[in-house]
């Protein structure tokens, strides 16, 4: 069975969630949600909620207007999906599957030098 990567989102909700010493069942009572939301939320199972949601969760967690930011920007980055051109050749197609495969475990310096093939400035 393959494992379900989480998304950025979810990392930070678990981890401010945790920090707080709240359950999933009392931080969902709390913000006005389901457990089976929160959980899925924090699992990856579910697209990132609208930002309504998020701040409940804010104003529940006690975050700080910069957390809720972080929570903002998380969230938009896990709405991210890759779609490769119809044009793309197979080599392409192969290096992006693995390009894919290795996020969350590339250095900073990897990834400045992949940006600077691409001419992209970091």
């Amino acid at each position: 069975m393959r494992r379900r990567r989480r998304s950025p989102l979810a990392v930070l909700l678990k981890y401010h969630r945790s920090r707080q010493g709240l359950s999933q069942k009392g931080l969902a009572y709390e913000a006005g949600l389901s457990v089976k939301a929160l959980s899925a939320l924090e699992s990856g199972r579910r697209l990132p909620p609208n930002e309504a949601t998020l701040r409940k969760l804010s104003r529940t967690l006690e975050l700080s207007d910069r957390d809720l930011g972080e929570l903002v920007q998380a969230a938009t980055y896990s709405n991210y999906t890759v779609r490769i051109p119809d044009a793309a050749s197979p080599d392409e197609m192969r290096l992006v599957h693995r390009l894919v495969r290795a996020v969350g475990r590339l250095t900073r310096s990897e990834i400045r030098r992949m940006a600077s093939l691409l001419g992209d400035r970091q």
